[in-house]
């Protein structure tokens, strides 16, 4: 299969980015709320990294998912088979920004600790951080 054979026409990657960045933060927002209502059932402390998105391929494959769902329920699949382009053509534009946003966040995740602690020098008084 060609490169150049996954390039849509006019209207459409709009639509499936937009929506595949729209399912992607529906994702993570419902993962954050059941994960806090999880916790204050539990009553045990929950970290707030915890509620961070990021590092979670289950939710690329439920946007991508969702998102197939939704160009078969608008028929935007038979339009586009019709010109040509199937569903692989579909699922790339689905799962590119999808994919781009959880790589972006789980760097962000693993980098929090170490911007927290340089953001903390100046607050703990860099005599007190480097006394020996």
């Amino acid at each position: 299969m060609k490169l150049s054979g996954l390039s849509l026409v006019a209207p459409f990657p709009g639509v499936f980015i937009r929506r595949s960045v729209a399912y992607w933060a529906l994702l993570h927002g419902m993962r954050a709320l059941i994960m806090a209502f999880a916790a204050s059932l539990a009553k045990q402390p929950l970290p707030p990294t915890a509620l961070l998105p990021g590092g979670n391929p289950l939710v690329v494959a439920l946007t991508i998912g969702l998102g197939m769902l939704e160009a078969r329920r608008r028929d935007e699949d038979l339009y586009l088979a019709n010109l040509g382009y199937g569903w692989p053509a579909i699922a790339l534009y689905l799962a590119f920004p999808a994919t781009a946003l959880e790589a972006a966040f789980t760097v962000a995740r693993f980098g929090w600790g170490m911007l927290a602690a340089y953001a903390a020098l100046p607050l703990a008084g860099l005599r007190a951080v480097f006394a020996s």
